[in-house]
């Protein structure tokens, strides 16, 4: 009798500590909702998207959101450990848009969005570590200081002036940079 006396008060805590888990597991599953958002973009970089569209015309497709190690991948075997950590952390960020080539999509710049003016005197911060990566990639970099509005002008200059190359930056297939002679005037031939 003091076994089914037990088995009776066991019965009697265990059940209900069940119930209320199996109802607090669904409680759970019920609250859990999701919305979709009525904007793939933030509002500062919607409008930023909207007149890099219109500078860029159909010359360039703007990708937006788009990741730095989507963009840049190191050379096999040249990265150390210390920087492979390094760009690990930095291929993890985000550039706002990308400009690629409407035929492939192959990328041409990146373009970042930065908040404040940089002529307010502000020290380099993370971005001097992604304008390097960028320089040692051969990716244009252009820097957009966000605004309310932007003039499509100005950043059709700042995309050109970005993709203008200077002519000893440019290297051969094998790396090699060969110098270009522009005037034979101070030419010593003889």
């Amino acid at each position: 009798m003091n076994g089914l006396l037990a088995i009776a008060a066991s019965s009697l805590v265990i059940v209900p500590i069940l119930l209320f888990l199996t109802f607090r597991r669904r409680a759970r599953a019920v609250q859990a909702r999701y919305h979709r958002r009525a904007m793939v973009l933030s509002p500062e970089r919607q409008a930023l998207y909207l007149a890099l569209k219109s500078a860029v015309g159909a010359h360039y497709e703007v990708m937006a959101n788009v990741m730095v190690g989507d963009l840049i991948t190191p050379v096999e075997g040249t990265l150390d450990r210390a920087a492979r950590v390094a760009f690990e952390d930095l291929a993890a960020q985000d550039f706002a848009f990308a400009l690629c080539r409407p035929d492939d999509l192959s990328p041409v710049a990146a373009v970042t969005l930065v908040a404040g003016s940089r002529s307010a005197g502000h020290a380099p911060g993370p971005g001097a570590a992604l304008r390097i990566l960028c320089e040692a990639a051969d990716l244009p970099l252009v820097t957009v200081d966000a605004a309310p509005s932007y003039e499509i002008a100005a950043l059709r200059d700042a995309v050109l002036e970005a993709l203008r190359r200077d002519p000893f930056a440019e290297g051969q297939a094998s790396g090699r940079k060969e110098p270009r002679i522009s005037s034979l005037d101070d030419l010593d031939l003889g």
